[in-house]
């Protein structure tokens, strides 16, 4: 039994610097190879061996080669970075095979993030089945926009949005910068991990969190801006010292009181949505005019209009960056008319003045 028990060790341990032949070990039927320890070891290693050809396929492309550290290129670097960490995770296989130890890739992770839990599964059997669906629709790029900001209260959706969102982002400027094989790569990879949450989620309500919820959402970013300008002046000009969480609040409550008194004003339930469309549509047609109509970069503009779209139940809703170039348009309009009106007004009066001149000086000659 104990030398049954070595050879099935070592087959689980050569599993990882003999890829190819091990996965032959899948379907042999010998006692030493027909077994659950080695299958699991082979799967793992296949799995990490093909992540290394990834990542040498997808840093071939040469990303910030033109950058030098040291006489390195950014390239070079993020790909031995990558690369070393992969094989770290192969020693570490190795050595659960070793140790008679089974381990899995989510082991791996979680032993590389030093104890922090960056990627957590979540299980909760109390959501109900129209979350699971909402869940599964906010996967889908910009549709997950859409659904997020009129289901926020659903448990995980902002990290599953935060994902969407930076996947999304990724491919559209690789397929802006010409990569378009990379970029079909990402979208096909994070379609099937897009499958694979919603078949976790049907069938044992459970999903896989990253994490991401920590970053800001886009009107959280645009918060933080206004609050980091007002900050930074305030230190500058030395007046009295404001916490930077205290302005936050303020431009937070600011925002919501502005579209309120917005919203009570309005004449018409779409004079905003107009107001957001018509700046959109303006630089749509300029990049039309600068890019050509067959540019990728159009593509940029289906992020702002679903997130447009989601915010629509806000009458009032004035959509950050998009709203401020509508909103220094408008005011640099009504600076000209006010120029115009004012040097209209000037005119008159002095044509009025002139008027009365010529007038008063009539009289003293008729007198005289």
């Amino acid at each position: 039994m104990e030398q049954i028990n070595q050879k099935v060790i070592w087959n689980a341990v050569s599993a990882y610097f003999l890829v190819l032949v091990s996965l032959t070990f899948l379907f042999s039927k010998k006692p030493y190879l027909d077994h659950d320890f080695v299958k699991s070891h082979v799967k793992s290693a296949f799995v990490l061996h093909a992540l290394l050809w990834i990542i040498w396929f997808v840093m071939s492309y040469g990303f910030f080669g033109w950058i030098t550290v040291l006489t390195y290129s950014v390239n070079t670097i993020i790909t031995a970075l990558l690369m070393l960490i992969v094989f770290s995770w192969i020693l570490f296989g190795m050595y659960k095979a070793h140790k008679w130890e089974t381990v899995t890739l989510w082991e791996m992770f979680h032993h590389a993030s030093s104890g922090k839990k960056y990627i957590t599964k979540n299980k909760s059997e109390n959501i109900q089945e129209s979350e699971a669906i909402i869940m599964i629709l906010s996967h889908i790029p910009f549709i997950g926009y859409i659904v997020w900001t009129r289901n926020k209260d659903v448990p995980h959706m902002r990290d599953v949005l935060q994902l969407n969102f930076i996947v999304t982002l990724l491919a559209t400027c690789m397929l802006i910068f010409g990569y378009l094989t990379l970029a079909n790569i990402i979208m096909l990879a994070y379609i099937i991990w897009s499958v694979a949450q919603w078949i976790s989620l049907i069938t044992q309500w459970t999903i896989v969190s990253f994490g991401l919820e920590v970053f800001p959402t886009v009107e959280e970013k645009y918060i933080l801006q206004k609050t980091t300008i007002r900050y930074v002046l305030n230190t500058l000009n030395k007046k009295v010292f404001v916490p930077f969480t205290h302005i936050k609040e303020q431009k937070t409550l600011q925002r919501i009181a502005d579209e309120k008194a917005s919203e009570m004003s309005m004449k018409s339930p779409y004079t905003y949505v107009v107001k957001n469309c018509l700046i959109l549509i303006l630089l749509f047609i300029a990049c039309v005019f600068y890019f050509g109509w067959d540019s990728p970069v159009l593509i940029l503009f289906l992020f702002p209009l679903s997130y447009l779209i989601g915010h629509s139940e806000r009458k009032a809703y004035k959509m950050p960056y998009i709203y401020d170039i509508y909103a220094a348009i408008a005011n640099t309009l009504r600076g000209i008319k006010h120029i115009f009106s004012r040097a209209k007004t000037l005119k008159n009066t002095t044509k009025s003045e002139s008027i009365k001149i010529w007038d008063t000086s009539t009289e003293i000659k008729k007198e005289s």
